[in-house]
C-alpha cells in the first residue's frame, strides 16, 4: 500500500497573476517506490485562528469576527478558507509541485477579513488533500485515491497576504453591494459632484475622522448634524473652482484658484502666491477638565492631470472614443484632524502632511492619462488663554512646504488651496463671535482674524461647532434646500446658471463634462432636470407664520393688522409728509454701494413707506426718468432708502423739468 507525505516548502504572491493569487510550493514523497503517472489533486485550506496570539490591536480588528475577546474561546474555531486543485506530472519517490491559492478582497469572505484585520505575524493554515493517483506497473496502469488523512500545516506570513494585496488594490479594498444601493449611491454622487467613491462612502460616513498621530476617533458632534455642516464648509471650499461656462478654454478658468489659498513660505513676498498662514480667534464658554477641540482642517489639493498621445507626447486635448481627455489641473478633497485639550493649554505645532505621486491611466486606443500631485505640508497650532469665565481659543494653520517656488504655478501647486476650519468642541461651547454677549464683548473686540472668520455652524440654537471661513458668512449659515446641486458661484442664482446650463451647445457641454468630473456631474444633472425640480429653483413662499401648526406670530399680516399699510402710511421728512406719491430727491449716504451712488441727485417717485421688525422706516421709491418705472411698479421691483436719504421735492423744484 503507498504512503504519502506533504510538506509545504514555502508560499509567495504569484507573479505575473491577472487576479490575486498566492502559490504554495509542496513536496509530495511516495515511500513504497510505486510509479506515478499522474494526480489530479484536490485541496481544501482551511484557516485555524485558535494557534496563534493576538495583541490589542488585531483585538479591535477581529471584534466584527470573532466578537469580544471574552468569547473568543467559543468563537475562535478553524474555518475554511479555500478550495483549489492541481495536477501533478508523472513521478516516482518524490517531487515538487507548484499549488495556486486563488484569494480575493472581498470582505463577506471570511479570510480576506481575518487577513485584514490581523496586523502581522503569520496565520495557521491547514492543507487537507484528497483526489486520485494514476499509477503504472507491469501490468498497466491502476488507479489509487490519495488517504483521506493526508495534510500539511504552514504557518502563512501575514506580510506576504498584505503585500499580494496591495499589488492589486493599492490603498484599496472593495465590498459587494445590492443594485438598489449601488444605484443610491451613484445618484448621490452624481448629484453632489463626487469625483470618487471613496469621497461618496467618506461624505455618507462623516461622523469618523482620524485625528493627526493617533487611532481614528469618534466625532463629539452627531453624525447628521457635522454632515450637515460640511454641505456648508463644501460650499466655501469649491466656492470659484470651476465657473460657467465651466469648459477649460473659458478665460475665467484660466487664472484659478480661489478663496483660502495657503501658499509656500516666501511665495506672497516674492510675488509668486498667496501668504502662507491663517489664523482663527473665538471665545470658548464652560470649559473644564477634560473639555477638548477637534480641528478639521479642509482644503484641496491641486493634482495635475497630463494627457499623453500613443507616443508618449504631452498634448492639450486627445479624442477617445465618444468624449475628449483634457489636460487640466483639477483637485482632491484633503481632510486631516487635530484634537486639542483647551483645558489644558491646546497642542503645539502639529505637523500634517498629505502624500503626493503620480498615477498613470491607460487609454483605449493609445495614450494615457497621467495624474500627478505634489506632496503638501503644513502646521497646525491650537492655543488657549483663560479670561474669567471665557478661554480664548486661537488656531493658526501654516504651509510649511520645504521647497521655495520658482513660479507661480508651481507656488499653486504646493498650496493649500480653499483651505478652512471645522471645529467641534465636545465639553464646552462656543460663543458667537457674530454678536457676542455682552460679557464676553471686550474680549472679542480685541480679536482680530487673519483670512479666516468664525461662525457658529450647525442648526440654530447649536454652540458646539465652529465653522472657520475664508468667506464672510454669518452665523448657522445653511444651503437652501431648494439648492439642488454644486454650481460653485454662490453669487449667482442657481435657477440663472442652470437655464444657462441648458442653453449650451451639446459641443460646449461635451467640452464641460472632459474639463472636470464635477462639471460633468453638473452638465448631466441639469440635462436630467424635471420641470418640477426647475420650478422649485424659480422660488418658493415661506409662511410668514412660520411652519404649519406653529404659534408663532407674523411680523406682519394684512388680514389682521390694518393699522400697517405701505400704500398708505407716511413718513415725516424735514417737517413734510412723505408716502405714496410723493417727489423725491436721493441722497443715498447710508452704507451706499456703486448701485446706489449712480441714483444720487436723481428725481423719484415714492410707492410705499415700509416699518421692518426692528422699528426702521424704509421708502421705496421708483426713478421718474426711468422708462421702465411703471413695469417695476407693476412687478414691485423698487429701490429702498432711509428717510434721511430722501428730500421732498419743493413746488418749484416739482415745476422744474
Amino acid at each position: 500500500m503507498s504512503e504519502w507525505t506533504f510538506r509545504v516548502l514555502d508560499v509567495a504572491p504569484t507573479p505575473y497573476a491577472a487576479t490575486p493569487e498566492l502559490t504554495a510550493r509542496l513536496r509530495i514523497e511516495e515511500s513504497t517506490g510505486v510509479q506515478v503517472h499522474a494526480m489530479a489533486l484536490r485541496c481544501q485550506v482551511r484557516i485555524e485562528p485558535q494557534r496563534r496570539g493576538y495583541d490589542e490591536a488585531d483585538e479591535a480588528g477581529l471584534r466584527a469576527l470573532f466578537g469580544d475577546r471574552a468569547r473568543w474561546p467559543q468563537t475562535l474555531k478553524p474555518f475554511q478558507w479555500m478550495q483549489c486543485h492541481t495536477t501533478v506530472q508523472g513521478f516516482t519517490g518524490a517531487t515538487e509541485v507548484d499549488l495556486a491559492l486563488p484569494c480575493t478582497y472581498d470582505f463577506d469572505v471570511t479570510g480576506s477579513r481575518l487577513l485584514h484585520g490581523v496586523g502581522s505575524g503569520t496565520l495557521p493554515l491547514s492543507l487537507l488533500f484528497s483526489g486520485t493517483v494514476f499509477t503504472r506497473g507491469e501490468h498497466g496502469f491502476g488507479v489509487l485515491q490519495v488517504p483521506w488523512d493526508s495534510e500539511a500545516r504552514h504557518d502563512l506570513p501575514v506580510r506576504v497576504w498584505q503585500d499580494m494585496i496591495a499589488t492589486f488594490f493599492p490603498h484599496q479594498g472593495w465590498i459587494r453591494l445590492d443594485h438598489d444601493v449601488l444605484a443610491a449611491l451613484g445618484d448621490y454622487r452624481a448629484r453632489h459632484g463626487l469625483v470618487s467613491w471613496e469621497e461618496t462612502v467618506g461624505r455618507l460616513l462623516g461622523a469618523v475622522s482620524s485625528p493627526v498621530g493617533g487611532r481614528a476617533a469618534v466625532s463629539p458632534v452627531p453624525a447628521d448634524r457635522l454632515q450637515r455642516a460640511r454641505t456648508v464648509a463644501d460650499a466655501v471650499l469649491y466656492e470659484g473652482y470651476l465657473l460657467y461656462p465651466y469648459r477649460a478654454s473659458s478665460d475665467k478658468n484660466r487664472a484659478r484658484w480661489q478663496f483660502g489659498v495657503l501658499g509656500p513660505p516666501g511665495a506672497a513676498d516674492r510675488g509668486l502666491g498667496e501668504p502662507d498662514t491663517l489664523t482663527l480667534h473665538t471665545i470658548l464658554t464652560g470649559v473644564r477638565a477634560g473639555s477638548s477641540v477637534d480641528v478639521h482642517l479642509r482644503f484641496l489639493q491641486l493634482q495635475h492631470r497630463q494627457v499623453l498621445d500613443a507616443h508618449g507626447t504631452e498634448v492639450a486635448s486627445l479624442p477617445v472614443g465618444d468624449h475628449t481627455e483634457l489636460t487640466w489641473d483639477e483637485a482632491v478633497e484633503q481632510e486631516v484632524v487635530v484634537r486639542a485639550d483647551v483645558s489644558a493649554g491646546g497642542v503645539p505645532d502639529t505637523p500634517v502632511t498629505v502624500d503626493g505621486g503620480e498615477k498613470v491611466e491607460a487609454l483605449p486606443g493609445g495614450g494615457s492619462l497621467v495624474r500627478h500631485r505634489r506632496p503638501l505640508r503644513a502646521v497646525v497650532t491650537v492655543g488657549t488663554e483663560r479670561h474669567g469665565p471665557f478661554t480664548r481659543l486661537s488656531v493658526t494653520v501654516r504651509n510649511d512646504h520645504p521647497e521655495r517656488p520658482a513660479t507661480p504655478e508651481d507656488a499653486t501647486r504646493t498650496s493649500l488651496l480653499g483651505a478652512h476650519l471645522l471645529v467641534e468642541a465636545d465639553g464646552c461651547g462656543f460663543v458667537s463671535m457674530v454678536d457676542p454677549p455682552p460679557a464676553a464683548r471686550p474680549i472679542a473686540d480685541g480679536l482680530r482674524q487673519d483670512r479666516c472668520w468664525p461662525f457658529l455652524a450647525g442648526d440654530e440654537g447649536d454652540t458646539d461647532l465652529l465653522l472657520g471661513s475664508p468667506i464672510i458668512l454669518y452665523d448657522h449659515p445653511q444651503v437652501a434646500a431648494e439648492s439642488a446641486q454644486a454650481l460653485f458661484d454662490a453669487t449667482e442664482i442657481d435657477e440663472i446658471l442652470t437655464l444657462r446650463v441648458m442653453t449650451m451647445t451639446d459641443a460646449e457641454k461635451a467640452e464641460a463634462r472632459a474639463t472636470d468630473p464635477r462639471a460633468a456631474a453638473l452638465i448631466d444633472r441639469c440635462d436630467a432636470m424635471t420641470p418640477a425640480e426647475l420650478q422649485q429653483l424659480h422660488g418658493v413662499f415661506r409662511d410668514p407664520h412660520g411652519p404649519a401648526g406653529s404659534d408663532a406670530p407674523p411680523w406682519w399680516d394684512p388680514a389682521t393688522d390694518a393699522s400697517v399699510d405701505p400704500g398708505s402710511d407716511t413718513v415725516l421728512v424735514d417737517g413734510v409728509r412723505v408716502g405714496a406719491g410723493t417727489r423725491v430727491r436721493l441722497h443715498p449716504r447710508r452704507r451706499a454701494d456703486a448701485q446706489d451712488l449712480f441714483l444720487a441727485d436723481r428725481a423719484a417717485r415714492v410707492t410705499g413707506v415700509l416699518f421692518d421688525v426692528d422699528g426702521r422706516t424704509h421708502v421705496a421709491v421708483v426713478l421718474e426718468d426711468d422708462p421702465a418705472a411703471d413695469l417695476h411698479e407693476w412687478y414691485g421691483r423698487f429701490s429702498y432708502f432711509a428717510p434721511d436719504e430722501i428730500e421732498p421735492l419743493t413746488e418749484r423744484e416739482e415745476s422744474r423739468p
